[in-house]
C-alpha cells in the first residue's frame, strides 16, 4: 500500500512539475526568433504590434515577463515594434532659442542648433529642419538655426593714427588689422595713411588692411585722399 501511494505521489509531483515551464526571454529578438523559441519550449506566441522607437519587426516586451512559470501551451504575449509612431512637428521659428527648445522637447524631439547670421536679433529661431507643420518619429531630432545678429560693426577710422594703436582699436571694433604695405609718406614712420574699407560696416572679424608710413618721402602718401587705395585692388 505504501508502495502504491508512493508512485501515487511521485507521478502527481512528476507531471505537475512537467505542466508549469519558464518563459525564455526573447525580447530584442525579431519576431520569427521569438515566436520559434517560444514553441520550441512548449508555448503559443501572439503578436502586438505597437509604436516604439525600437527599429520594426524587433519585440520590446513579452507578458508574462521571462523568467515566469507558466502552464505549458500558455499564450505569451509578444509586443513588437512598428517603428516610432510620429507627431506634428511644432513650430520654433520666431521664438527665443530656450522657448523653441522646450517646445520641440515637450513635443517628444531632440534638438540641434546651428548659430548664423541674420538679420533677425540674436537668440531668435530663424529656420528649422523638419518645417513647422510636418510629421515626424518621436524622438527624432529637429536642427534649428538661430540668429546671431547681423555680425556687423562700425569701422573706425585709424588713419593718422599709429599702426600699433591703429591695430587696437581695429581689435576692440572686432575687427583685424594687418599692414598691407609700406609707403613712403610725410607722415612719421609707423603712422596708418590709408585703411580699407575706409569706414562704414564690416563684418565681426574681418579684416581692415593698413597702408603704414615708412617716413620718407615728401608729401608723398601712397594714397589718394584720406582713406585712398591700399593696394589691395
Amino acid at each position: 500500500m505504501l508502495v502504491v501511494v508512493g508512485i501515487a505521489v511521485w507521478w502527481f509531483a512528476f507531471h505537475r512539475g512537467e505542466a508549469k515551464r519558464t518563459v525564455p526571454p526573447v525580447t530584442g529578438m525579431p519576431v520569427a526568433g521569438a515566436v520559434n523559441t517560444l514553441q520550441a519550449r512548449g508555448f503559443k506566441a501572439r503578436i502586438v504590434n505597437r509604436a516604439h522607437r525600437e527599429r520594426p519587426g524587433i519585440v520590446f516586451a513579452e507578458i508574462p515577463a521571462a523568467g515566469s512559470r507558466v502552464k505549458k501551451g500558455s499564450t505569451v504575449e509578444l509586443d513588437a515594434s512598428s517603428g516610432p509612431g510620429t507627431v506634428p512637428v511644432p513650430n520654433a521659428v520666431g521664438l527665443s532659442d530656450a522657448t523653441a527648445r522646450d517646445r520641440l522637447v515637450r513635443a517628444g524631439f531632440k534638438v540641434t542648433e546651428t548659430r548664423v547670421f541674420n538679420q533677425e536679433k540674436p537668440g531668435i529661431v530663424v529656420a528649422q529642419s523638419p518645417a513647422a507643420g510636418s510629421k515626424a518619429g518621436k524622438g527624432a531630432t529637429i536642427q534649428i538655426n538661430v540668429s546671431k545678429g547681423t555680425g556687423m560693426v562700425i569701422v573706425p577710422n585709424v588713419i593718422g593714427v599709429a599702426v600699433g594703436d591703429a591695430e587696437t582699436l581695429l581689435a576692440k571694433a572686432g575687427l583685424k588689422g594687418v599692414v598691407q604695405l609700406h609707403v613712403p609718406s610725410s607722415q612719421p614712420a609707423g603712422t596708418v595713411v590709408a585703411q580699407n574699407p575706409p569706414g562704414g560696416q564690416a563684418r565681426r572679424g574681418s579684416t581692415v588692411r593698413l597702408n603704414v608710413s615708412t617716413g620718407s618721402g615728401s608729401g608723398t602718401t601712397g594714397v589718394t585722399g584720406p582713406t585712398g587705395p591700399t593696394g589691395t585692388g
